[in-house]
């Protein structure tokens, strides 16, 4: 009986979809997947920040908290969308109102996150000296901050039902979540480059002080972290808020044929639901004290696993690479005569 329902409920949406069967199939083992992918790896993110109080600490407390906000969308916000998406039954309007509001207030959380991470980053490249005196006291006020207003923001979404202001609160998410954000980070990454190139890299060159090298090469891995993780936010993020733009002010332009609105709102949902699994893997790639402490981490719960010799593998191979680098090059003796 239960087997008959759910073949009828498959049917029902696949005609109300335009869609196959198959197609369904496809959309819910993809989606359960990438649910997993976004739990486990920014839960990941938070137990190594557990395990190692350096990275609850200036720069490290920022990405840990992003990581946060991406686990919310995959425990929270996208069960909930694949409930919405691939069943025929209506979602309970109030169900439906909290899923928006927490998907809003989980989206702009990240975003903030970035745009605060890119301004600290500048701060570090270009006052160095007088970042490293910075306490923990401002770090928390900028979460704080980023958490709360993003709160705010998402919470004016009933109201804009309420008062009919959809066109309003569209143009209001886009700008504070997508355009300001952008020339933001853009800015900031852009002098950061400049300063990198004219600055600290020939500075670094003729220092002979270790610890120096030491710290201006960690400046600028992180750097590099945040301009990565920036980059691929808004490749994922630009599709979205296109089609909010273009659905709210020309609605019947996303349904030129049946299903191509469903199958729209899905890759672009994919897109930036995507984009919550892509920090921890840039994170452990690209940053060393995250990929020691995920190497820690593994080790201590399931010594015998493939992927911590995977990542121990990659972590000699970065500090052999990272030797080399550093060494200096022989000195050329002349040509080399043989003779027989």
């Amino acid at each position: 009986m239960s087997n008959n329902s759910t073949n009828v409920s498959s049917s029902v949406l696949a005609l109300k979809q335009g869609l196959t069967r198959t197609e369904l199939n496809v959309f819910l083992v993809f989606s359960v997947f990438l649910v997993g992918v976004v739990i486990f790896n920014n839960l990941l993110v938070i137990l190594a920040a557990y395990s190692n109080p350096r990275l609850r600490r200036s720069t490290y407390s920022i990405f840990v908290s992003l990581a946060v906000s991406d686990f919310l969308v995959g425990a929270v916000s996208m069960p909930l969308w694949i409930y919405m998406m691939a069943t025929s039954a209506r979602m309970p309007q109030g169900v439906y109102v909290f899923y928006i509001v927490f998907d809003i207030f989980s989206a702009m959380a990240s975003i903030l996150h970035l745009a605060s991470v890119s301004i600290e980053r500048y701060l570090a490249v270009s006052k160095p000296a007088k970042h490293k005196l910075t306490s923990q006291q401002p770090y928390r006020n900028t979460l704080a901050a980023v958490w709360i207003f993003a709160a705010f923001i998402a919470g004016l979404y009933p109201l804009q039902k309420t008062f009919n202001w959809i066109a309003i609160y569209t143009i209001l998410v886009f700008s504070l979540g997508f355009f300001i954000p952008l020339v933001i980070i853009s800015t900031m990454y852009i002098k950061i480059f400049r300063i990198s190139t004219k600055i600290i890299a020939p500075l670094e060159r003729r220092t002979s002080k270790e610890d120096l090298k030491r710290h201006l090469r960690k400046e600028h891995q992180l750097a590099r972290t945040g301009a990565l993780v920036t980059g691929l936010f808004f490749i994922t993020w630009i599709p979205f808020f296109t089609v909010s733009l273009v659905g709210t002010f020309c609605h019947l332009c996303l349904m030129p044929i049946p299903g191509f609105d469903w199958k729209l709102t899905a890759f672009v949902k994919f897109m930036h639901y995507g984009n919550s699994a892509m920090n921890t893997c840039i994170y452990a790639f690209l940053n060393t004290e995250m990929r020691r402490t995920f190497v820690r981490l593994f080790s201590s719960l399931t010594p015998k696993i493939c992927p911590v010799r995977l990542l121990h593998f990659i972590e000699r191979t970065r500090r052999w690479r990272d030797i080399r680098k550093h060494m200096k090059p022989p000195q050329r003796l002349g040509p080399v005569i043989f003779a027989n």
